[in-house]
């Protein structure tokens, strides 16, 4: 009787922990996968730490079951079959493999988009340890399951033998066989809560916590199926990448909870456009993937998908009513479709993952198709990103200046800095080449802060060789000013170089300011206070509105060479010339007028009453050390 109480004491006390410990070690690590994801899509209530925790946890149940530990839960003995703790040790082996690509993975979150080859390998990588997981998990419940077939064996036979023996060993033997039956029940609940967990875990693991729908991983597994499919039966398919347009600013305004209201509805309302057969996954933040199968060609495929992609747009832009308030967004897709553009998933993906770029960039709120013209332009986005990627890694920029002077005394007034980006080859490449692509790919502030770092110690340089000026003009993109740590980072540099701001003339174009909210009034204000001049670039071709020249205390205006070069052929420009020096005349800002060619633009605008000019009547850009040597010169 001995033997079947400490047997069954074993059971309980052996095996129940180790199955639990085994649970919570895929548990643990599908939390940090799960939590990393939504810190990536930009969910700012999550913290890193937690992913970290969960990894922490996880790597602690690993060593349990191989050393033995005691936690809150209770006591984890020490394991001693060799094969199960070969199996644990390649799990824990992927666990660390995955913490280290799970951290590589947040570093590069600003770059490694989804579909990338890093975001590939981080669900490579996890998916391989659950697989190891699985096995343990698997080997742990069939050592339970033999050792409990055993216990029923051989319990079964001594409880006869006791019988035959003696009626009073009998009546010992029926409490024992009471409290058997009680291990046996805590086995099979145990057994159960298994089941259950792991069936929450395969969901976790599979779907997307917030929307219910499938997650990335889950549907590139259907969608290689989709592509084996449509090979074997000579079939087609379409792939719609949609993305939202102005969730951003409604998940800014509103909040976090608004915006996840708005997903969980766009999810709703993508699933009632969509045929039974047809799959819908959130992939990442708000971006969702769409697989519209099965066509017999390619052409009913564009057929159907016109369709959908019309029901689609029609119902995300309806209004989303939230707290009483109506918010709006909408959609841009982008769509591929099998073969015609490609038989190949992953070129799938990304073909319709540019296609959407492509319908935001023309106006959102709309779909766009693939084409072979697009992925040559992609394809020559793709080098110049690469390129640039290279030069910021490198600091291979190359700044030339251009001078301005003012046309009544002919002296020089500064200097505006113009960026270069230097090929491996030395070739040089112009800002209508580069400058879009960074600010897309958010690169922009590296160049914007290099240059005017550099531009700062360029102009030291010239005032200790007796080069005598006002300030130096440096260009900043929007995407820059509207950085949170742009005004830092400007008196970071500032005080590096020991330059004071009176020496600096920032150039913003219009759409920089429009933006008339509390963030562009005190940073302005901020950028007044260290001294630095605003400049508006190219004013008369953008917004020119009269209210931020009033509100936001704009020191000059520089005219656009399109009027400077045509005012003499075309008599509007002429006028339009005229009213926008008397304007910054009348509102005492200083016009720089650009593009002065010959002494008959200069006299021309000297007569209007401009003031300072720019243009290759004095200089082309140039060099540094050239514009120092041609400014000392004149």
């Amino acid at each position: 009787m001995s033997f079947l109480f400490y047997h069954g004491h074993h059971l309980a006390s052996q095996h129940t922990p180790l199955i639990n410990a085994a649970m919570k070690l895929k548990f643990e690590t599908t939390n940090a996968h799960l939590w990393l994801e939504e810190i990536i899509s930009g969910d700012k209530n999550e913290s890193i730490e937690t992913v970290w925790q969960h990894f922490d946890n996880a790597n602690w149940y690993a060593a349990a079951m191989l050393e033995g530990g005691i936690n809150d839960e209770g006591t984890f003995p020490a394991l001693e079959d060799k094969a199960l703790k070969q199996l644990i040790i390649s799990a824990q082996k992927s666990l660390l493999a995955f913490h280290q690509i799970a951290k590589i993975r947040f570093n590069n979150r600003h770059t490694a988009i989804p579909g990338s080859a890093l975001d590939q390998k981080f669900d490579r990588i996890f998916h391989e340890f659950i697989q190891k997981a699985d096995s343990v998990e698997i080997a742990v419940k069939a050592k339970a399951d033999t050792e409990l077939s055993r216990y029923y064996y051989e319990g079964g036979l001594l409880l006869l033998f006791s019988i035959i023996t003696s009626f009073i060993v009998g009546s010992y033997l029926y409490k024992n066989e009471k409290h058997k039956h009680r291990l046996l029940r805590s086995l099979s609940r145990t057994n159960k809560e298994i089941k259950a967990k792991n069936s929450q875990l395969n969901h976790l693991a599979n779907f997307d916590f917030l929307t219910q729908l499938p997650n990335r991983a889950w549907f590139l597994e259907q969608l290689k199926e989709n592509v084996n499919q449509a090979k074997l039966h000579d079939s087609s398919f379409s792939l719609l990448f949609l993305d939202l347009d102005h969730f951003k600013a409604a998940n800014d305004k509103y909040g976090h909870h608004a915006g996840d209201f708005i997903l969980k509805t766009v999810a709703e309302r993508i699933q009632h456009c969509l045929r039974d057969t047809d799959i819908v996954s959130r992939i990442s933040g708000d971006e969702f993937i769409i697989l519209l199968k099965t066509f017999c060609n390619p052409e009913d495929a564009v057929d159907v998908t016109n369709t959908i992609s019309e029901k689609l747009l029609s119902a995300i832009q309806e209004p989303y009513l939230y707290n009483n308030f109506n918010l709006y967004v909408t959609a841009s897709i982008g769509i591929s479709i099998y073969p015609k553009d490609s038989k190949d998933f992953d070129s799938l993906l990304r073909q319709s993952d540019t296609a959407m770029y492509h319908a935001k960039s023309t106006g959102k709120n709309t779909f766009k198709y693939h084409d072979k013209e697009l992925e040559q332009a992609t394809a020559q986005q793709n080098r110049v990103l690469n390129e640039l990627r290279t030069a910021i890694a490198t600091s291979s920029f190359e700044i030339h200046y251009q001078p301005q002077w003012f046309l009544k005394s002919g002296k020089l007034y500064g200097a505006e800095a113009l960026v270069r980006m230097k090929r491996a080859d030395n070739t040089l490449v112009y800002p209508d080449e580069f400058i879009g692509i960074g600010e897309k790919f958010g690169l922009i502030h590296l160049i914007d802060f290099s240059v005017f770092r550099q531009a700062l110690k360029d102009m030291k340089i010239w005032r200790e060789k007796g080069l005598q000026f006002h300030r130096i003009s440096v260009n900043i993109s929007p995407h820059t000013f509207q950085r949170q740590d742009f005004l830092a980072n400007v008196i970071e540099i500032l005080s590096d170089e020991q330059v004071t701001g009176d020496q600096v003339e920032f150039e913003f174009i219009e759409s920089a300011l429009v933006q008339n909210n509390d963030y562009t009034h005190s940073t302005l204000a901020s950028l007044k206070e260290l001294g630095i001049k605003i400049s508006i670039d190219d004013f008369g071709t953008g917004y020119s509105s009269m209210a931020y020249l009033k509100e936001m205390d704009v020191g000059t205006l520089k005219v656009d060479r399109s009027f400077v070069v045509n005012y003499q052929t075309d008599p509007k420009t002429a006028v339009i010339l005229s009213h926008i020096v008397g304007l910054g005349r009348d509102l005492g800002i200083d016009i720089i007028a650009e593009g002065i060619e010959s002494t008959d633009d200069e006299a021309h605008l000297k007569s209007l009453g401009c003031n300072i000019g720019q243009g290759y009547l004095l200089s082309k850009p140039v060099p540094t050390n050239e514009f120092l040597n041609k400014m000392l010169e004149k």
